[in-house]
């Protein structure tokens, strides 16, 4: 898995998860105003998208292709994130255009909020 930092901001009763700049709707997150949180990402679980449109329900991070691994029927590609240069893994079909993207092409990392795993970063307990 992927482990990247957030934080929890709870507005008019919703609970937000705030994540490299970008912002995830988390009902049912279990967490105070302010807390810090582990986000664990499954590789599985993101896609990569190097055109502007984005699914419903996504959220993107943008990135940059650093290496491409095949994998036989898979692939994984490491995707260094801007702004804070932490690097994710994500599968893709080794038939698939992603895998065949050169080191530096620039993507966004598609992330559906609710595939997401979330962890106290104090105590480890998971919170959703």
């Amino acid at each position: 898995s992927n482990f990247l930092e957030g934080r929890v901001v709870r507005t008019d009763g919703t609970a937000r998860v705030v994540l490299q700049g970008a912002t995830l709707d988390v009902p049912a997150l279990e967490a105070a105003d302010g807390a810090t949180l582990q986000v664990a990402l499954r590789p599985e679980h993101l896609w990569i998208i190097t055109g502007d449109e984005v699914a419903e329900g996504l959220v993107t991070l943008d990135g940059e292709v650093e290496l491409v691994s095949y994998l036989g029927p898979q692939s994984r590609l490491q995707v260094k994130t801007r702004p804070t240069g932490a690097v994710l893994e994500v599968e893709a079909p080794s038939d698939a255009p992603e895998s065949a993207l050169p080191a530096g092409s620039a993507v966004k990392i598609a992330i559906k909020p609710e595939a997401a795993y979330y962890f106290d970063a104090q105590s480890g307990a998971r919170v959703r």
